[in-house]
């Protein structure tokens, strides 16, 4: 019987060098495209940062949350998830330096992370607009077509 038993097992443990070869390559494959989605978010250059709500159910009934944004860390603009658990500890990492089954399970979720980041820098767009229109006529050279100071002559202010 054993020399049944070492062919079964020397079969199985093929397979498993297989599939561990197989999962690698996707793995390396899924890398790549998130690789590739940071990418393209950092080249366009937005200067905003958006967040959704990711938490699973499990997590929920542990009281832990985990978020998908895309913002800046001290290396740059990077796909990150934030997460925090029951005791309030809050981490904060880049998606590609995370668990490969954390980076599956959010990938479905990145073009709902462009959607949100597209909302958050129009919004920021439009408060702009508010904060250059609230300054309209300040520095306007006075009506009556008299010289005023250059703009950039701050010399006077006191402080």
């Amino acid at each position: 019987m054993a020399p049944k038993k070492d062919a079964a097992l020397a079969a199985r443990l093929a397979h498993a060098r297989e599939l561990g070869t197989d999962l690698s390559t996707k793995t390396d494959l899924l890398n790549s495209a998130l690789s590739r989605a940071e990418k393209q978010l950092r080249a366009l250059n937005l200067g905003s940062d958006a967040w959704i709500d990711i938490t699973s159910a499990e997590d929920k009934s542990n009281s832990r949350t985990t978020l998908l944004g895309f913002g800046k860390v001290a290396s740059g603009w990077r796909l990150l998830i934030q997460q925090n658990n029951s005791f309030d500890e809050l981490s904060v990492d880049p998606l590609l330096s995370t668990s490969r089954e954390l980076r599956v399970r959010v990938a479905p979720y990145i073009p709902l992370l462009v959607e949100r980041l597209i909302d958050e820098t129009e919004k920021q767009v439009r408060s702009v607009d508010a904060a250059i229109e609230s300054l309209s006529g300040i520095g306007d050279p006075p009506e009556d077509g008299t010289s005023s100071k250059d703009d950039t002559d701050d010399s006077e202010i006191p402080f």
